[in-house]
């Protein structure tokens, strides 16, 4: 009874913070740009607690590197220092990567396709894309010009947000409609990378479920 009941805790948080990923992506982008600063940062926050909670593997460890990492997030908003903040995007996209091949490990190892695998599978894929987001950022603020992306200097010079979003998951899925495009060598091999994780990431997770799917059929 205490598996039953501890399995649908993980779920319902699963679920939870799939439906705050789809909020943060899809949602989000369509608030005003004045209060993105603030929004894009605490959506990610919930998403770090979120995952750590949803995944019983290296949990305490898993907090105290989201309570470090949303820690040091919030002091690069609030006192507006670049370095700060820069350092904040690298530790995201590290976190989001050790995040994510925890989410894969934990699929692999799983013997059937059950509602928790699939959930896994979307999250790790939505998480990679957050990842690269964060880098796109950090890209965006360390090499001026990277992008063909408008900076609103009353605002903040990290405000496009929404933008960098918008062009790192058009890439991702290898969409690319040329609206926005890398400029510099650096953010062009960036590129690159973020298309071909995304293809990479769905033909082996795809293959990884097809394949458990079908010993699990074979065995029923």
């Amino acid at each position: 009874m205490i598996k039953v009941k501890s399995y649908r805790e993980y779920l319902n948080v699963s679920v939870l913070n799939m439906v705050l990923i789809f909020i943060t992506i899809f949602i989000c982008p369509l608030l005003p740009a004045s209060i993105l600063p603030y929004i894009f940062p605490l959506c990610f926050s919930g998403i770090f607690l979120l995952v750590s909670l949803s995944m019983e593997r290296n949990r305490r460890f898993n907090l105290f590197s989201s309570a470090l990492i949303i820690s040091i997030i919030w002091i690069g908003i609030l006192t507006r220092n670049d370095t700060v903040r820069s350092i904040s995007r690298v530790l995201q996209f590290l976190f989001l990567i050790y995040l994510l091949l925890l989410k894969v490990a934990i699929i692999a190892g799983t013997s059937s396709v059950k509602r928790q695998v699939i959930i896994d599978s979307i999250t790790a894929y939505f998480l990679l894309g957050l990842a690269f987001t964060s880098i796109v950022l950090f890209t965006a603020s360390l090499i001026p010009g990277s992008y063909n992306v408008q900076v609103d200097m009353i605002l903040d010079k990290f405000e496009p947000q929404k933008e960098y979003f918008y062009y790192t998951f058009v890439t991702y899925t290898t969409t690319g409609y040329g609206d926005i495009v890398p400029l510099k060598p650096e953010s062009r091999s960036l590129a690159v990378l973020i298309a071909v994780s995304g293809q990479l990431y769905i033909a082996i997770i795809i293959a990884m479920l097809v394949g458990k799917y079908s010993q699990q059929a074979i065995k029923t």
